[in-house]
């Protein structure tokens, strides 16, 4: 890197070589420590991106999320990636997170092997998940979020026609849940239904749906993965 005569864009030939070796590049660091508000795509990554040169974005790094890089992503048709930038063992790195967990880059793989991982990033199919975030294409974090949880059977309906069902969150996901409407009672207005654990939720008399939104699963800068919860059968 350091012998690279930018002047003379010796960094394309060096990507155009990674190409023809049909290697993934990434953009690791967007938004290194102390600059998380000044982000910036410049004109050279534009070019690289139009001759194919670069696939994918890191959007979250040592425990930090920078919407920036996920909305050039989306823009740009890039593949999200996270990593924890670790150049030493986790437990003396001194680089401690929220929550402790490492970065996470989830990848909707065939098979596993190295070569279908290879096709799953190429196609883009992954998933960011750093500290209690989820961070993700909706393509892929609707069908996630709904593997993720189990809806009961009614077990319960009172006078009022009032549904009683049980929610179960069978992922290692903590999923912040905001009704937007179906649901009824004070207490309902929103659950916190933390990893492999359940809560009872009330659906409005009459009312065989919720529709709600999941306050820390992100499908763009600033918008919420929203749902439809429905009781089983």
């Amino acid at each position: 890197v350091d012998s690279i005569d930018r002047n003379h864009q010796d960094y394309i030939n060096a990507l155009e070589a990674v190409k023809a070796q049909d290697g993934f590049v990434f953009w690791n660091h967007p938004g290194p420590p102390g600059k998380y508000d000044s982000l910036s795509i410049y004109p050279e990554h534009l070019e690289i991106i139009e001759q194919g040169l670069l696939h994918g974005i890191e959007v979250s790094g040592w425990g930090a999320y920078w919407p920036e890089a996920f909305a050039w992503c989306l823009e740009h048709n890039l593949t999200l990636l996270s990593n924890s930038d670790y150049h030493y063992p986790h437990e003396i790195s001194g680089k401690s997170s929220r929550s402790a967990r490492r970065n996470v880059t989830l990848v909707f793989a065939q098979e596993r092997s190295a070569p279908a991982i290879k096709e799953a990033l190429r196609a883009g199919r992954t998933v960011v998940w750093v500290n209690d975030l989820v961070i993700g294409k909706q393509e892929f974090l609707k069908p996630l979020f709904h593997n993720a949880v189990q809806m009961a059977r009614p077990h319960y309906l009172d006078g009022n026609r009032r549904k009683y069902v049980k929610i179960r969150n069978t992922s290692d996901f903590l999923l912040e849940i905001e009704f937007l409407s179906g649901a009824v009672g004070a207490y309902f207005e929103d659950i916190i239904l933390r990893p492999h654990s359940s809560q009872i939720i009330r659906f409005a008399p009459g009312i065989d749906q919720i529709e709600a939104r999941i306050r820390n699963w992100h499908v763009g800068p600033g918008e919420k993965l929203e749902v439809i919860l429905k009781p089983g059968e």
